[in-house]
């Protein structure tokens, strides 16, 4: 297959303002060619796109960006001065799986600094409540509570840990509602535990772990706390067979 000749300037992808000098520098710039076909067309802008979602994700100079970024280029080598379209596709499939495995890794590394933060505004306000106990004493114990509020939290941040190598975050785009997803877990976790509490000791539904029959301990709803964070599927569960009117 002959070797197209480049043209006399390299492309710079589209209008690079509103980067800075630093990321403008780190542009990936090559020589295109002259008439390119359909297929090379297509390519390049593959290539363009790519490059600068891993310029704007991953920072300008790191290891991760220079991964993609020598990747792509060996993907334009090999595709314009080879002349190699299929061997360009498949270099530039290997960059394209390089920066998603980069963004997962960065973004779940934020979705456990959200959660963090979650923890910390559930801890807070777990305080707030435990300032008002005096107001909740006839339906919960001062000691229950914090126990219920604690256990919530263990199974938000079981949860967690347990789904995070399968959580799949590679096309979320911004960095703040992936912290917010993190840190709003917890919070939820321990809202559904008392208001699941509230209805199992009020008995408004009746519900069994096991084969248990007698009085209800605290360790039954220290249990359903756990699961109120472990699965908010548990918790919604209950409360829509409430809101649903259904009787066992």
């Amino acid at each position: 297959m002959p070797i197209k000749k480049p043209s006399h300037q390299p492309i710079i992808q589209p209008d690079a303002t509103g980067y800075t000098p630093e990321q403008e520098a780190d542009i990936l710039k090559f020589y295109p060619p002259t008439d390119p076909t359909p297929e090379e067309d297509a390519f390049i802008a593959d290539v363009a796109s790519l490059d600068h979602c891993s310029l704007h994700r991953l920072s300008p100079k790191s290891t991760e960006r220079q991964e993609v970024k020598r990747l792509l280029w060996n993907a334009v080598t090999a595709a314009f001065e080879r002349g190699s379209i299929p061997q360009g596709r498949l270099l530039y499939q290997k960059a394209e799986q390089a920066y998603y495995d980069h963004v997962q890794i960065r973004n779940r590394l934020r979705y456990l600094l959200g959660m963090a933060v979650g923890i910390l505004s559930a801890a807070m306000l777990g305080g707030i409540l435990m300032l008002i106990v005096g107001y909740l004493e006839p339906y919960v114990a001062p000691s229950l509570l914090l126990l219920i509020l604690l256990f919530a939290g263990l199974g938000s941040v079981a949860s967690v840990l347990s789904r995070l190598p399968s959580i799949d975050l590679r096309q979320e785009p911004s960095d703040v509602m992936i912290i917010l997803s993190g840190a709003t877990k917890p919070i939820v976790a321990i809202i559904f535990a008392i208001v699941v509490f509230l209805i199992l000791d009020l008995r408004v539904l009746d519900i069994k772990f096991g084969s248990s029959t007698g009085p209800r301990s605290n360790g039954f709803y220290l249990v359903s706390s756990f699961l109120c964070g472990f699965s908010e599927r548990f918790a919604t569960d209950i409360i829509s067979r409430i809101s649903l009117g259904k009787k066992d």
